[in-house]
């Protein structure tokens, strides 16, 4: 028997598309909550179209990005466009206890589910709205990408290319969705923190989540230097001070080693077998070091393009020296640590064949997140979802199928 979820009692009304309500709604539904993804047919998921597909087919049930984005959530397609399916899904929301939407700043007022709507229809609901910059202020109506918005927060900026000489380059984004990966993250924590506090206080309450704030919150470190040394940090390969230190090719790829206590580089050089050179007068203390730092990764380099980096991982561990191995995405997928954790796990998804998820970034020992269920074809649940959820009996289900309102 599949023990309960931690969120096992909650029903969660997703209405959103794309990246960060959906996996918002996704890190809710591994806990448990019992979640309703509602899509209008006309306008499925943008995810839905967006791929990969298997053999680079397009078929929208069988989207890698939406499947992964979807898992365990129940499937309920509503034609919004017509006041019966708008009804629906007020209905929907009078019932559960979390309405979740990633919409533009006075969409969903436009379904009479805004949030002073729904508190009324449903005083206990929690309403979660992800939006690139809130729900007010000058900007918040301002259309944004995940690219606009990325460098909006200021991300862009500081994880800017630089050259050999540790000069800035242009502004980059990093792959993937990460703005709205991390807002999705901030959105489920703020979405069960308020479910918290209404149970003590007996209401709901609107969490507006903006994805410029939660990047800006990413540079927590950064903004005390700015307001205190008037400078700015941005990312480095190598600091200048500490030799060795940063990601340096190898035989097969690269790896980090770390120098930065002396200790650390008296057992490095033992790693490497004592070369002469490492106890020449230059190279004897770290001052030196970093005004050497050239001819040190020159010498460095013979040592480290003689072994792959799980070789000189091992040896540097077995010195006690910080190291590690640049992995690459596959070798996370092919971690045996990750793989003795359980961290992937390989499921049928249905059109798209067997496929590894991604597990929860942290562990519950009585509650765990688990992968119950693949993502819902579009409209696969809707006639238990009105049953089950909405209370509507056989005979009014049926009718809203044969109206077209419900697919």
């Amino acid at each position: 028997m599949e023990t309960p979820g931690a969120l096992s009692d909650l029903t969660v009304v997703e209405y959103a598309e794309g990246f960060a309500a959906p996996l918002c709604g996704k890190l809710l539904a591994d806990l448990g909550a019992c979640l309703v993804k509602v899509e209008d047919p006309a306008h499925p998921d943008i995810t839905r179209f967006q791929g990969p597909f298997p053999q680079g087919r397009v078929n929208p049930e069988a989207s890698a990005l939406f499947l992964h984005l979807n898992t365990n959530k129940r499937g309920l397609a509503l034609d919004l466009a017509r006041p019966e399916g708008r009804s629906v899904l007020r209905d929907m929301v009078a019932q559960a206890d979390v309405f979740l939407e990633g919409w533009a700043p006075g969409h969903v007022e436009t379904l009479g589910l805004g949030w002073e709507s729904v508190a009324r229809l449903n005083p206990r609901l929690v309403m979660t709205s992800i939006t690139p910059f809130g729900q007010d202020g000058p900007d918040s109506t301002q259309p944004a990408s995940e690219l606009t918005v990325w460098h909006a927060g200021g991300l862009g900026f500081i994880w800017r290319e630089r050259d050999a000489e540790g000069n800035p380059g242009l502004p980059v984004i990093a792959a993937g969705h990460p703005a709205s990966f991390q807002a999705a993250i901030n959105a489920a924590a703020a979405t069960v923190t308020a479910l918290f506090a209404g149970g003590r206080r007996g209401r709901g309450q609107h969490v507006d989540i903006s994805v410029q704030e939660v990047l800006a919150s990413i540079l927590a470190g950064a903004f005390p230097i700015l307001a205190v040394e008037k400078r700015i940090v941005g990312r480095v390969s190598q600091a200048s001070w500490i030799v060795p230190y940063g990601a340096k090719p190898c035989r097969d790829g690269e790896v980090l080693l770390s120098g930065r206590e002396d200790e650390h580089w008296q057992r490095l050089v033992q790693a490497m077998g004592s070369p002469a050179w490492a106890s020449e007068a230059w190279c004897k203390d770290p001052v030196q070091r970093s005004q050497n730092a050239d001819l040190v990764d020159a010498l460095m380099e013979e040592w480290r393009l003689g072994h792959t980096k799980d070789e000189i991982v091992r040896i540097a561990q077995a010195h006690r020296v910080p190291s590690s191995k640049v992995c690459t995405p596959e070798e996370v997928l092919a971690d045996p640590h990750l793989a003795e954790r359980g961290f992937f796990t390989i499921r049928d998804s249905g059109a798209a064949g067997p496929l590894p998820y991604i597990g929860a970034a942290y562990r519950l020992s009585e509650t765990p997140a688990t992968i119950r269920a693949p993502a819902p074809r579009l409209g696969q649940h809707s006639e238990e979802v009105l049953r089950d959820i909405g209370g509507y009996d056989a005979a009014r289900v049926e009718a809203l199928l044969r109206a077209g309102v419900v697919k």
